[in-house]
């Protein structure tokens, strides 16, 4: 079993790793750009010896004989770095080991590994940059895998139904069939599986999920977006060898195959808004300035400019009239006239 612990990171540019008040620091866009290089780096310094960071741990007998392999890491988590140490452990740690291992961490974040290794430059298109796994904060702490997901409350969980889901054409994402219990374990461990098998990349997760009820199971949508980045080759083989276990299935399928296939969005049909023109005066401007107005005052102000366009480049008296009537329902401003446009229309 893994445990795996996790804190802040923070970067500088500077010319003297040793001189602050030279310093610049580093966004975290511009860290978690160079994650890979810091890894690299942060790999080779901890191994340079050839002895591991496991050798240099001897505060409690017990816990190293529970720990097989310890290895600082870097990582991002909700567009945040972190670093970490990963630990391979023979069986759970107590409360109080594994806070006498979060006390070393952190005096080894301070004063050991990641006193060296702030002092060791990771170049960039941006000049020497210095990486700090401490900080003079008394926000700083080291945290566990459970306490770093409630710190960021990761999930949202939205309810659809299916006709919801058939109205999203265009869009891909797996669909877990059959969720029964606590949803948030459901999605945690979903996450904790597509992690841990490398098919979510970058520190990841789905957070914004869909519960959806269909034929009396409860189905979790997780949906591809920006956010989530992903080895798609790993995650179709991983579908295929889980789908008796978790019954998942690509969202398009899933609609096809149980939902009966997309709908198609149809836009709304506006209503034409009826317009008092017989008994105005019947010059084609006046006529044109009224039903414009009338357009407008109906929310149809785009609609107002392409007919007031036609009518202005229209051949005839008549064409301009034919145009105002795809737009608007002719009426009468005189209720007692008669309405039919064919025959009780004078506007010459």
């Amino acid at each position: 079993m893994n445990e795996k612990l996790y804190f802040p990171l923070t970067a500088e540019f500077q010319n003297d790793p040793y001189d602050d008040e030279e310093a610049c620091e580093a966004s975290d866009v511009t860290i978690i750009r160079y994650l890979d290089e810091i890894n690299s780096e942060l790999t080779v310094y901890q191994n340079m010896d050839g002895s591991t960071m496991l050798d240099f741990f001897d505060e409690d007998d017990n816990i190293s004989k529970k720990m097989t392999s310890m290895k600082w890491g870097v990582c991002a988590i909700d567009d945040k770095p972190f670093g970490f140490v990963e630990i391979e452990l023979t069986e759970p740690l107590t409360k109080d080991e594994l806070k006498t291992l979060k006390d070393w961490i952190e005096g080894q974040n301070s004063d050991g590994l990641g006193e060296g290794f702030e002092q060791r430059a990771i170049e960039t298109d941006y000049g020497d940059m210095y990486v700090s796994m401490w900080q003079w904060d008394s926000d700083y702490e080291i945290k566990t895998q459970s306490e770093i997901d409630e710190m960021f409350n990761q999930y949202s969980i939205s309810t659809i139904d299916a006709q919801d889901l058939r109205h999203m054409k265009g869009h891909e994402g797996l669909v877990v069939q059959g969720c029964g219990g606590d949803l948030n374990q459901w999605i945690d461990g979903i996450n904790g599986e597509l992690s841990e098998r490398g098919i979510l990349k970058d520190g990841t997760k789905f957070r914004n999920v869909y519960s959806l009820k269909n034929e009396n199971l409860t189905n979790l949508v997780f949906p591809f977006d920006e956010k989530v980045k992903l080895d798609m080759g790993k995650f179709a083989m991983w579908r295929l060898s889980t789908h008796e276990q978790f019954g998942g299935t690509w969202l398009s399928d899933y609609v096809d195959n149980q939902l009966g296939g997309y709908l198609d969005e149809k836009p709304a049909e506006k209503i034409k808004p009826d317009c008092a023109l017989i008994g105005e005066d019947g010059n084609i401007f006046n006529l044109m300035g009224i039903s414009s107005r009338t357009l407008r005052e109906n929310g149809m102000a785009d609609e107002a400019k392409e007919m007031c366009d036609r009518i202005t480049h229209s051949d005839s008296y008549y064409s301009a009239l034919n145009i105002i009537g795809e737009y608007e329902n002719i009426t009468s401003t005189d209720e007692d006239m008669d309405d039919d446009y064919d025959e009780g229309m004078d506007m010459c």
